[in-house]
């Protein structure tokens, strides 16, 4: 055998112990052979039969969280639970809830009367109050938003406001819309209502009745509209005003002993018939024009033989009521979604006759 170098090894020529391998034909101890036996498949462990089953590894035990891989091999993957955005709502929370409509209804502080059952109707079907009266602190006030809060409203409150003071309005508005920056109803009640006939009337009674019933509303109207337009209802903002049969025209009954409050109710009409073209789609704008809906208790009117005769022209044979002309606002300021410009007739087919 060569000896000059690992590089120059060579094996001895073969000879009688050439077959036993290379260790003995180099002077070694011969390796064992390695015994043959049968290739069988390892068995299970017990752990993992009943892993595999999804079960426990032993009596007392509960199935354990997988772990986040670590980068040896066989671990589990396992996806993160993201966590939620500071300040972002949880998927059914109280919080998630979608905002409560809120309503302004003008002169809704006297019992028995429409303001009041237009305000109740509200508040049952999940609207927050805000209503005006010339007098906010008075008895009927603070009464009146008792029982709104009773009929389901979360907040109510009552705020000074007169239509017929023109030079107050933008003044009360704007107060309103920076305790209210959204409004989804506006519900246009207060109003003026007296006979005006002809030969007593003057050029301030006049412009009394048109100031607040035309005119304030309209100014209110335009100061609360940017409040309006960010209405959360799905059809946007509701403007619902009160009309009269008697002061539309041809079409209507006018009475010849109410000139000056025919006059403003027909402005009224008309301004509001206009907006509704305007302010489409973000705002929808509508009328009531009831007939008799709550007879006067003072005046000719609050006679018993005068209502007689009137409803004897009346085919359904009764008059209306304050919570008649509820159902007809909440119908326009909640439901009508696909209507505007509309006036609704509240007087029991009146006009027909």
């Amino acid at each position: 055998m060569d000896t000059r170098g690992p590089h120059r090894l060579r094996l001895a020529p073969a000879g009688p112990d050439a077959d036993r391998g290379p260790h003995v034909a180099l002077g070694l101890a011969p390796l064992p052979r390695p015994r043959q036996h049968a290739t069988l498949a390892p068995a299970p462990r017990p752990a993992a039969q009943r892993l595999a089953r999804g079960r426990p590894t032993h009596a007392h035990a509960t199935p354990r969280r997988a772990r986040a891989p670590t980068g040896r091999p066989g671990a589990l993957p396992v996806t993160p639970t993201p966590r939620p955005r500071p300040g972002a709502r949880a998927p059914g929370s109280a919080s998630s809830a979608p905002p409560r409509p809120v309503a302004l209804i003008t002169g809704a502080t006297r019992p028995g009367r429409v303001g009041l059952a237009c305000a109740l109707r509200l508040a049952r079907a999940g609207c927050d109050l805000i209503i005006t009266s010339r007098t906010p602190r008075d008895a009927d006030a603070r009464r009146a938003v008792s029982s709104i809060r009773r009929a389901g409203a979360h907040t109510a409150s009552c705020l000074a406001l007169d239509p017929a003071d023109l030079a107050s309005i933008d003044t009360r508005a704007a107060a309103i819309v920076r305790s209210h920056p959204r409004i989804d109803v506006l519900v246009h009640n207060a109003s003026r209502y007296a006979p005006s006939p002809l030969e007593t009337l003057d050029a301030t009674a006049a412009a009394d009745f048109f100031h607040a019933n035309a005119l304030g509303p309209l100014l209110l109207t335009r100061a609360l509209l940017p409040a309006l337009r960010r209405s959360t209802l799905p059809h946007g903002g509701a403007v619902v005003c009160f009309a009269d049969i008697h002061a539309m025209g041809p079409a209507g009954r006018p009475r010849p002993d109410h000139i000056a409050y025919a006059m403003s109710k027909a402005a009224m009409t008309e301004w509001a018939l206009a907006l509704a073209r305007q302010l489409a789609p973000a705002v929808r704008v509508n009328l009531v024009a009831p007939g008799v809906v709550a007879f006067p208790q003072r005046g000719p009117e609050s006679d018993d033989g005068f209502q007689a005769r009137y409803l004897s022209r009346v085919p359904l044979g009764r008059p209306g009521t304050p919570e008649d002309a509820a159902e007809a606002v909440a119908f326009l300021a909640l439901h009508a979604g696909y209507v505007t410009g509309h006036v609704l007739r509240l007087d029991g087919g009146r006009s027909l006759t």
